[in-house]
């Protein structure tokens, strides 16, 4: 067996720390190694659930016949955020409840409250409208208000507009939220949150 220098093993050891994971290379980051194994574990799990509705042809009939019923409750338990800045201590596990309420194919009322990225209280209110498709995955925004951030008008509601991703199948769904960074008061992220529809 061969016997690397103690010099060598610390430079093997602190490259193989440095490479950047997979699960963020449109961001730029080079993540913990821990972190990343969570997070690749969660994207996986998308990844599977996608394929296995593309998958199964008996799913078209499905997004037909919820289509003729456009009205729709669906409830979160939060969300989980893919953050721009490792040097900030952040949190990732956006956890909370919230509802929405989808009145036609495209458009939404959501309401709800979540632990934000500075490990405050938030609320929010908004519409969704999403009039893009490819296939089952929407396009479009959100608009509304939220509060909680004590860096944004000192933790009172503001306006907030975000590009919104949706993905449903049966009786769940997914959305996604990329959010653009603006100086110190928001911060890079990719939130995902995973939602189950209500009979």
């Amino acid at each position: 067996m061969t016997s690397w220098p103690d010099s060598q093993k610390q430079k093997r050891q602190k490259r193989s720390l440095n490479v950047m994971t997979p699960a963020r290379p449109f961001l730029g980051i080079q993540g913990k190694r821990g972190k990343s194994l969570h997070l690749d574990q969660i994207l996986r799990s998308a990844l599977v659930i996608l394929m296995a509705t593309f998958s199964n042809p008996s799913n078209a009939d499905a997004v037909d016949h919820e289509q003729e019923n456009d009205r729709e409750l669906w409830i979160n338990f939060g969300m989980y955020s893919l953050h721009g800045k490792e040097e900030v201590d952040l949190n990732d596990s956006n956890f909370g409840f919230g509802v929405e309420y989808q009145f036609t194919e495209t458009q939404s009322l959501t309401a709800g409250t979540f632990k934000n990225s500075d490990f405050e209280q938030s609320r929010y209110l908004g519409w969704y409208w999403l009039p893009l498709a490819l296939g089952p995955v929407r396009f479009g925004g959100t608009f509304g208000i939220m509060d909680g951030y004590s860096k944004a008008r000192n933790g009172k509601f503001f306006p907030a507009i975000l590009p919104a991703i949706s993905y449903e199948r049966s009786r769940l769904g997914v959305n996604i939220y990329p959010i653009p960074g603006f100086s110190d008061n928001l911060y890079t992220a990719i939130s995902i949150q995973v939602k189950i529809r209500l009979d």
